[in-house]
């Protein structure tokens, strides 16, 4: 959850054509500082980002713990860019949630 609104917070709040070039760069700086961390993204005909992905080494660490009950949730059209936001979420055997 921290991350989520840390990352969050890195990007600015108006919509600009630099926002995707601004977590590209995040993303790269987090690579090189952290080998385990990794990304990919797609985009569609009109080179807008159709799709993103990122994970870590704790998040996969937390997979592997956590791994047997996972939720993963859309929500829908709600975020600045009209796009869904789906996050993996785990539950451990005492019913703790993690986002991975």
């Amino acid at each position: 959850k921290k991350h989520v609104t840390n990352y969050a917070a890195t990007i600015n709040t108006d919509i600009t054509n630099s926002d995707m070039m601004e977590v590209v760069q995040m993303f790269n700086k987090k690579q090189t500082e952290n080998p385990g961390f990794c990304y990919s993204f797609e985009l569609d005909g009109e080179n807008k980002v159709r799709s993103l992905f990122w994970t870590d080494v704790r998040s996969r660490m937390m997979y592997d713990i956590c791994g047997d009950c996972i939720s993963f949730d859309t929500t829908f059209l709600t975020n600045k860019y009209n796009l869904p936001f789906a996050p993996f979420v785990g539950i451990s055997p005492h019913g703790n949630t993690y986002l991975f």
